[in-house]
Formats: structure tokens, C-alpha cells, sequence
């Protein structure tokens, strides 16, 4: 809100937006610093906010983050993808045996005992009426206009668990395409994993990424990032 690259008009969405989450309005107000009383709330809600930052960073000095001679020669890093997705997959055959790939516990404690209840729960829902796929435009127009390239990670759901509840997939793909064409129309890369929804051990709930999922991700990252470097 106090970035001079971001448009007027995006940052009108974003304050409308936030007040209509119950951010209070002097919070959202402050950072434009358009009036005395905005400019010192901007004051006093960066110096809490430093504060509690810094306390944050205070906690986790010296927990575990190795720290690196910027003048030593930096080992050469290659990583291992198949090998992890190997391991991966022995992971996931001993986690998950029911018949959706999902991770034992959570099939166990959230869909097993209530299968039967939830078929066809969601018939006739087509997640078409949300202001999200709006805030996910704006998204990409703030890393538009402030100069930055972002990787979008899509995601499937599960192939099997939402055809279960009622939601087939053409309004999955529907849903999906929606998302890529946002994508393109601010030229952001897309990690388009949507083509998976049916691949075992992709997934370890309805939603979130597996064993196997993660690995995919972490390797269409890692690639992006390095394609980056070398132009």
C-alpha cells in the first residue's frame, strides 16, 4: 500500500477487499498515509509491526539455520528428483492403503467413517460465484506492476474423491482452465499440474499435495528458479 509502482486503482481493490474481511479500516487506511491520522496510525502500526518481527526473528536465531562463509567456495548442488520420487513412493505404500491414495489417518478420520454421507454432497456446485478468482487477478497485476515473475503452482483435487461427492470433471476443468487463463492474461508462468487428479499418491487428501506431488513441485520450482538465474 505504500508502493509507489502499484497502481491507485489496484490498491483501491485491496483496501475494499480487506475492509470487507474486517480488517479494521484505520489499519488499512495507514500505510497511504493520505491524511494526519492515517499518517500517524502508519507510524504506530509499522513500529508494532517491526516489533513483533523482530521479536519473531529473535526466536528462531541460532535454531538450526547453518550459517554460510560468504567467501567459501560454494558446494555444487544437484538434486536427486527420481531418486526422491523412488522414496516417495515407498513412503506413500506404507502410509496409504485405502483406495483413494490417501494418506491412512487422515482417510480414517475424515472420510471413511462418513463415505457414505458425503456421496454426492456437492452435486450442482460449480465454484463460478467468488470474488477469489478476482483477488488472484490482482495478485498477478501487484507482481505485474511491481517488476516481479511468479511461478503459479495448479493444483488438482482428487479425480476420485470430488466425482465421490458430485462435482464431475468438466467443472473441474472449467475451474482449472479459469485459473490459467487469468494466468495468462498477465503473462505468469504456470506449473499446470491439474492432469493428475487421478495418479495415485499425487495427492495425500482431497486437496493437498502427496508424496509424490511435492516432489513434482519442488522439481518445477527448482527449474524455474534456474532458468531464471541463467538468463
Amino acid at each position: 500500500m505504500d508502493n509507489d509502482a502499484i497502481s491507485d486503482e489496484v490498491r483501491a481493490y485491496v483496501s475494499s477487499r480487506l475492509v470487507a474481511q474486517g480488517i479494521d479500516e484505520a489499519v488499512v487506511r495507514a500505510p497511504a498515509a493520505s491524511d494526519p491520522i492515517a499518517a500517524i496510525n502508519n507510524t504506530l502500526f509499522s513500529a508494532m509491526a517491526n516489533l513483533r518481527l523482530r521479536n519473531s526473528i529473535r526466536s528462531l536465531d541460532g535454531s538450526g539455520i547453518a550459517r554460510v562463509d560468504a567467501n567459501a567456495d560454494a558446494p555444487v548442488f544437484t538434486p536427486q528428483f527420481e531418486q526422491w520420487r523412488e522414496h516417495a513412493l515407498e513412503d506413500a505404500k506404507q502410509r496409504s492403503s485405502n483406495e483413494w491414495g490417501f494418506d491412512d489417518g487422515f482417510y480414517e478420520e475424515n472420510v471413511g467413517v462418513y463415505k457414505d454421507q458425503i456421496k454426492d454432497r456437492l452435486a450442482g456446485e460449480t465454484f463460478t460465484d467468488t470474488p477469489e478468482y478476482d483477488d488472484f487477478g490482482l495478485f498477478l497485476r501487484v507482481c505485474q506492476e511491481a517488476g516481479l515473475e511468479p511461478l503459479v503452482v495448479l493444483s488438482p483435487v482428487s479425480g476420485a474423491y470430488y466425482d465421490w461427492v458430485g462435482i464431475d470433471e468438466q467443472t473441474r476443468r472449467s475451474c482449472y482452465d479459469h485459473i490459467i487463463e487469468i494466468c495468462q492474461a498477465y503473462g505468469a508462468s504456470v506449473a499446470d499440474f491439474s492432469n493428475k487428479e487421478y495418479e495415485q499418491y499425487f495427492l495425500n487428501d482431497q486437496v493437498h499435495f502427496g508424496w509424490t506431488g511435492w516432489i513434482d513441485v519442488e522439481e518445477a520450482i527448482y527449474s524455474f528458479a534456474k532458468e531464471g538465474s541463467n538468463a
